[in-house]
């Protein structure tokens, strides 16, 4: 916390309720996060040509340098299991952009949060001296409605998961008002709903992938927002106590199977008041590893 100012976000909420030794490791020692594939291609391959469609109206993306970018920034030599793979990527392009990207340009005026930077939404926490939370936010896109049937202002994000027995529970759960992040991200810009996309991703069948792509306009009836806002404000009141405690509690032994995988930060849990030099070791590799590849730049 600084100048009596605590910021947070949707990512360190999430990560914060997870386990607050996790949160910790993450937000106070800055740790690398290692996520998995299905994150690092739905960022790298969905999201980020995307973004360049709204920002520049790119319709014809350089799928060679987004490979060649994805692959490098992930440390991996080979990313292409099914789903993941750049022929579905560019199908969920192609589809999305021939289905949607006409219909927004001609409805909406179109805000790219890449050259509006964080949005934010001011709460305080008056029984702690009025310690302010800064939440930041960040939309794929901002539309500003021309019509009336639709919000003045809208947030709009880019979901991808993989087709399977448990696909239509997570598409439910995304579009739900009850998905904080996107419940954040309108909070944030000042609307009443948020906007959706879900890609699902399934394996190419006879050589051509299988996707289904739909759309999701999720109303927040005023007494979501406002339970938004408790929520957030309760859950910067806990982090304020554990950085003032210097106590973060581990949620063992749930949040070490979080998302069906043991924590990456199983043996550093278990290695006690030890981990401090652990970590202190951690950090001064990362250093030096990041000293040695600006050099060869």
């Amino acid at each position: 916390m600084e100048n009596n100012r605590i910021v947070i976000s949707h990512t360190q909420v999430e990560a914060f309720e997870r386990c607050h030794r996790y949160y910790s490791y993450l937000y106070r020692e800055h740790l690398a996060n290692d996520v998995g594939v299905p994150a690092k291609f739905s960022v790298g391959l969905i999201h980020r040509p995307l973004a360049a469609l709204y920002t520049s109206g790119k319709v014809a993306p350089d799928w060679t340098a987004l490979w060649d970018r994805y692959v490098a920034e992930n440390g991996l030599a080979v990313l292409s299991n099914e789903p993941y793979t750049l022929d579905v990527a560019k199908s969920a392009f192609e589809q999305y952009a021939e289905r949607y990207y006409a219909l927004d340009v001609e409805t909406f005026n179109i805000r790219p949060a890449e050259t509006m930077g964080f949005w934010r939404e001011m709460l305080a926490i008056p029984e702690l001296g009025g310690v302010e939370v800064l939440y930041l936010s960040k939309p794929d896109v901002v539309f500003l409605g021309r019509h009336d049937q639709y919000s003045k202002v809208i947030p709009v994000d880019f979901k991808s998961f993989r087709a399977g027995r448990n696909a239509s529970l997570k598409a439910k759960t995304l579009t739900s008002p009850l998905n904080r992040q996107l419940v954040g991200q309108a909070m944030a810009v000042g609307a009443e709903s948020f906007m959706v996309n879900l890609f699902c991703l399934d394996a190419a069948k006879g050589g051509k992938p299988k996707l289904d792509i739909s759309r999701h306009v999720v109303a927040l009836p005023p007494e979501i927002r406002a339970e938004w806002a408790q929520e957030t404000l309760q859950t910067a009141r806990a982090m304020l106590e554990c950085d003032r405690q210097q106590t973060w509690p581990k949620m063992a032994p749930s949040a070490c199977m979080a998302y069906g995988e043991l924590c990456q930060f199983w043996a550093l849990c278990h290695a006690g008041d030890k981990r401090h030099d652990i970590i202190a070791d951690l950090l001064k590799s990362n250093r030096k590893e990041e000293s040695r590849h600006a050099d060869e730049k």
